[in-house]
């Protein structure tokens, strides 16, 4: 299966970024791994300073496509839903010529909360779209907004690949995205993120920076890989401490103290913690 993504598809959207109206559709990829679920969090990625959000509708293949005509495009579609095509702007923009490194970091694609097929949402290209973080609203639009409609985007991908039943695409986003706010606003971590489209249902993410040790020793002891480690007070044993509740989840012994020190010294080294 593939996941599609189509850039500057809404004027407003490629006028705020003081970018050309696209003559032909703009196509990149998500990458399947990318994929994630309407309430999971979002894990900003290692290195990340410019997260951003797009709230935007996506559609499912039903039946293969290949050199199909506008008219029949649509034929070929089992069904439609919410998608936030989240985005790395640096490693999108400053990457290299494409947008692919910036678009398929893991839970960059939550999808749902479910499909709603093509004969239930006749009205697909008049349904309003929006995205909030934190209770602010960031993102407002309307499918009807679209530069190149559901059909043309189907025709002009089948020109370019056979297009297969499982295959997702997501249509672009209207403005309002964090990279054009004065200032800039991004995803550090911390935020909540709220987005929906008529009739599609809607998400809600957590944002969690993407800051852990995974160290061998904490597999050897079966430990929870996203802890810290605390000399306890007694100093023969070690505790595990979870970051976010700061409750001791795990101990190691006296025995176990070598191996305990250079898993530290390494982190002070450069293991990125909590």
């Amino acid at each position: 299966a593939k996941f599609i993504g189509i850039g500057l598809n809404f004027k407003d959207h490629a006028e705020e970024q003081n970018l050309p109206i696209p003559k032909e559709p703009i196509i990149f990829s998500k990458f399947i791994n990318c994929v994630s679920g309407p309430n999971d969090e979002i894990i900003v990625p290692k290195n990340s300073t410019h997260t951003d959000w797009e709230v935007e509708l996506g559609f499912v293949i039903g039946k293969k496509a290949l050199y199909v005509s506008e008219k029949n495009a649509l034929d070929h579609i089992l069904g439609f839903f919410l998608v936030n095509d989240v985005s790395e702007r640096n490693f999108q923009k400053n990457k290299g010529p494409t947008w692919d490194k910036g678009k398929g970091f893991d839970t960059f694609g939550p999808i749902g909360p479910y499909i709603l097929t093509i004969d239930e949402l006749p009205d697909f290209q008049n349904l309003n779209m929006y995205l909030d973080v934190n209770g602010k609203r960031m993102q407002t639009g309307n499918t009807k907004e679209m530069i190149f409609d559901v059909k043309s985007l189907v025709s002009y991908m089948s020109h370019c690949m056979s297009l297969n039943p499982g295959d997702i695409c997501c249509t672009g986003t209207p403005p309002g995205v964090g990279e054009n706010m004065k200032p800039p606003v991004f995803l550090r971590g911390g935020e909540e993120v709220k987005l929906g489209i008529d009739k599609l249902g809607e998400q809600n993410h957590k944002v969690k920076p993407y800051k852990w040790v995974k160290l061998n020793m904490y597999e050897k002891f079966g430990q929870f890989i996203n802890g810290k480690w605390q000399k306890s007070s007694g100093g023969e044993t070690y505790d595990v401490i979870n970051p976010a509740t700061e409750e001791i989840i795990g101990k190691a012994s006296k025995a176990n103290k070598n191996d305990i020190e250079l898993a530290l010294q390494s982190a002070e080294k450069g293991f990125e913690t909590w």
